[in-house]
């Protein structure tokens, strides 16, 4: 993050280890003990944790980008970032369509050719371990939807991110009204436009 540049950041600690760490190389820390539901320690029961730490720093107005420790920046990311969103997040797709989203046509039925062609839209997932939140209300009610949901349900944080991200409202869900924006996949590369197409 120095080699690139990156001024404004902090590590989030979740044990005294980890702070030292930061600490002993003048990185700006905060410590944050927060356990997982179970007590889990393994990688998807603390990336789940992330969502309730995101909430404090949205109810003071601060906006993030949350990057887990797997991310490498060769500059800084601020100044490839739109901010026109609630959520701007990284794509797991490799290309335009899947990153940005496709519409798929099937044939038509002739049971129900009044339908004429089915469409329907494919969109690759959106990474969980990269994203920029607004500090608007609405990026405070994804973060709360999320931590209440890693807190009471054994889901893996991705699947539930992007379940609330794509999900509409309808009589059997209510959405938080999020706005969401697809990083460039050019500038947030995946591992998979890493190794396979660059």
């Amino acid at each position: 993050v120095k080699a690139a540049a990156v001024r404004a950041f902090v590590l989030v600690a979740l044990d005294d280890e980890t702070a030292e760490f930061g600490r002993a190389r003048a990185v700006p820390t905060y410590l944050r003990k927060v356990t997982a539901r179970g007590g889990g320690t393994d990688n998807h029961a603390t990336s789940g944790l992330k969502f309730r730490i995101l909430k404090e720093f949205l109810t003071v107005g601060c906006s993030v980008l949350l990057s887990d420790v797997d991310i490498i920046y060769m500059a800084d990311p601020f100044q490839f970032l739109y901010r026109d969103t609630d959520v701007e997040g990284m794509s797991d797709g490799w290309d335009d369509a899947t990153a940005y989203g496709d519409a798929q046509y099937g044939t038509a039925d002739a049971q129900l050719h009044w339908l004429g062609e089915h469409t329907s839209v494919r969109v690759f997932a959106r990474n969980s371990g990269l994203f920029y939140l607004q500090a608007t209300h609405e990026a405070l009610a994804l973060m709360e939807r999320m931590a209440s949901r890693m807190a009471s349900e054994a889901v893996w944080d991705q699947s539930a991110y992007n379940q609330e991200l794509f999900r509409p409202s309808s009589p059997v869900h209510a959405g938080v009204g999020t706005t969401v924006r697809v990083m460039r996949y050019e500038c947030f590369l995946n591992t998979k436009v890493l190794f396979r197409f660059l």
